[in-house]
């Protein structure tokens, strides 16, 4: 994922056509990310497997912060384009 860093700012440039109303959205998964990985030590960058994408990345907003009903329709917005459950790592038919 893009990133443009200089003197003064990081530039994030994931987001090209952005919906006004989930922009709220993006924008705070921005600043959480960036908490997240200022008051954490160790951060893991290796890649991994998913065999449910929008489960394992449910699970990773909640760690970042977006608990509670207050985030609900943040949460939406981010893991809409997802595939997979996101209330059951392994679906099971």
């Amino acid at each position: 994922m893009p990133l443009t860093i200089d003197d003064q700012q990081v530039t994030f440039d994931w987001f090209t056509e952005v919906n006004t109303d989930d922009a709220p959205a993006y924008q705070q998964l921005v600043d959480k990310l960036v908490r997240y990985a200022k008051s954490h030590q160790r951060i893991m960058s290796t890649r991994r497997d998913e065999s449910n994408e929008k489960y394992a990345f449910r699970c990773f907003l909640l760690r970042l912060g977006f608990i509670g009903p207050q985030y609900k329709a943040q949460r939406k917005v981010l893991l809409k384009n997802l595939t997979g459950s996101a209330a059951f790592k392994n679906q099971e038919t």
